[in-house]
């Protein structure tokens, strides 16, 4: 599963065949995770979406501010949520979600879980642990204003840019030195499966955890990456300007194949739909609704010049898809009204 802007989320079976799903709202979506029932969504302004089956899909309002959420995790029953202004909410199952210690630690961005401890870090040099989400114990975490804090399986990391921490409980944490592999441009974040833990940079470069303090270096996936999942024989990518990259087998991600262009353009502009191709030749444009089922062609032919707009049909109200083909090249795109 993958989210993003204008309440855009897009399922897969098996990482390479992927389809829209209405999350029902238009909200920007900025994080996804499995709660062991249930998927959950970050959603802006205070909202946390929950699907069972990764289609139907209901929002839940954590009060009635219009807070910027950072960061949530979940363990079992229980989920915690970071927002802005230090604000931490907690729920328990469906009991609703409550306000809970620390209050006005308005430096805290992240938080993790191992399922027995949770941990919170951000801007400062510390960071608080707590094995039931409310009474918590202040350390200090080695470095300031962290980008990543995440549970690899066997140890929390807290990368500060160029500079790396791991702890097994939290509250003691370990500096890994600066080797040619710590050269590298900033962890991104952090995915974990099959037993290894595995950090990440914006340009794709890998490093894998290897007992528990050494890394080595694990190949490339590709430029700008933005988000990474993994499973014992399915690793998954996401990248600038929606890119998924997959990789079957024993997970080896420096064997991610890169995704060959397909040299369509499209894209709506206000109330039009633009699109075309870098070469002469055939193209469709299809309509259809978030379940994939297809409602009319809009166009279809040879373009003659590099780019053509159609109209935005009427939608009444609801977001629809479009989707350019040709020659076995697709891409699609989110239509709103």
């Amino acid at each position: 599963m993958s989210v993003g802007e204008g309440g855009v989320v897009l399922v897969s079976e098996n990482g390479t065949d992927w389809r829209v799903v209405d999350s029902k709202t238009r909200r920007n979506l900025r994080k996804v995770r499995w709660c062991g029932d249930s998927y959950r969504i970050l959603a802006d302004s205070s909202v946390l979406l929950e699907s069972r089956d990764g289609i139907d899909w209901s929002e839940s309002r954590l009060d009635s501010a219009e807070r910027l959420l950072y960061d949530f995790a979940c363990s079992g029953a229980k989920t915690l949520v970071v927002a802005e202004g230090g604000i931490l909410y907690s729920t328990i199952a469906e009991q609703g979600w409550k306000v809970v210690a620390p209050s006005k630690e308005d430096w805290v961005r992240q938080v993790s879980t191992s399922g027995a401890t949770w941990v919170l870090s951000g801007l400062g040099p510390d960071v608080m642990s707590s094995t039931d989400g409310v009474d918590w114990k202040v350390a200090n975490g080695g470095c300031s204003n962290s980008v990543v804090l995440s549970w690899t399986g066997s140890r929390f990391l807290r990368s500060c840019g160029f500079e790396l921490r791991s702890s097994g409980d939290g509250q003691v944490w370990q500096e890994h030195h600066r080797t040619e592999l710590f050269n590298w441009p900033d962890w991104w974040g952090v995915a974990s499966g099959g037993g290894n833990g595995y950090l990440f940079t914006s340009i794709g470069q890998l490093a894998r955890l290897v007992g528990d303090t050494d890394f080595v270096d694990a190949g490339v996936v590709g430029a700008k990456t933005n988000g990474m999942a993994l499973s014992d024989s399915l690793w998954v990518a996401v990248g600038a300007g929606g890119v998924i990259k997959t990789s079957l087998g024993q997970g080896n991600l420096s064997v991610i194949s890169r995704s060959k262009p397909s040299g369509l353009r499209l894209r709506q502009e206000g109330k039009s739909i633009r699109f075309g191709a870098v070469s002469r030749r055939r193209l469709t444009l299809d309509l259809l609704d978030l379940s994939g089922k297809q409602i009319s062609t809009l166009w279809e032919g040879e373009l003659s010049t590099n780019e053509k707009s159609v109209s935005v049909p009427e939608m009444e109200g609801r977001p629809l898809v479009a989707r350019l083909r040709s020659a076995g090249s697709t891409v699609s795109i989110i239509v709103v009204p």
